[in-house]
C-alpha cells in the first residue's frame, strides 16, 4: 500500500466531481473529500450514508481511517469482497435502502432533477448528457 492511499484532495481534484455536482446535490460536492484514486466521497446535506470502491484491501482499510472521525461520515466501515472483480468497498452511515425506490434516490443524496428524471422513466445520466452504465470500480493500489 502506498501513501497515496491516505491522501485527501480537496473535492474539485477528483476525476468525477462534474458528474457527482451534477446528478447530486451540489453541496454535496462540495462538502466532500477526494481520496488518491480520485473518485470524489460525497457527504452532508440529505445523504445518510454512502461507499466508495477501492482497488486492494490495503487501501480499503486506509480510506476508512481517513474517514473516521470526519463530519459526514458515521461509521465507517470496510465491506471485504471475495470476488476478485468486485472491489472492496468502504461505507458509511446507515444501510442502504432494499430496491431503487424514492428512499433509494434520497439516501444518496441525489437532486431533485435526477429523482424526478428516473422515476418518469428517463435513464440516469452523466453530466455531458450519456447515458449511465454502472459505476467503475475502485482504482488500483500504487
Amino acid at each position: 500500500m502506498s501513501r497515496k492511499c491516505t491522501q485527501v484532495l480537496p473535492p474539485g481534484e477528483a476525476y468525477n466531481y462534474a458528474e457527482i455536482r451534477f446528478n447530486l446535490h451540489p453541496s454535496l460536492a462540495d462538502s466532500g473529500i477526494s481520496v488518491h484514486m480520485g473518485g470524489i466521497v460525497p457527504a452532508g446535506g440529505r445523504r445518510r450514508g454512502g461507499f466508495f470502491p477501492t482497488g486492494c484491501a490495503g487501501c480499503a482499510v486506509a480510506v476508512r481511517g481517513v474517514l473516521q472521525n470526519r463530519p459526514g461520515f458515521p461509521d465507517p466501515r470496510v465491506k471485504w469482497s471475495f470476488d476478485e472483480e468486485v472491489a472492496h468497498n468502504v461505507r458509511w452511515g446507515a444501510e442502504t435502502p432494499v430496491g431503487m425506490g424514492l428512499a433509494y434516490w434520497l439516501f444518496y443524496g441525489f437532486s431533485d432533477a435526477v429523482i424526478h428524471r428516473v422515476r418518469t422513466g428517463h435513464p440516469f445520466l452523466f453530466e455531458h448528457g450519456e447515458p449511465r452504465r454502472g459505476a467503475a470500480a475502485g482504482g488500483e493500489c500504487r
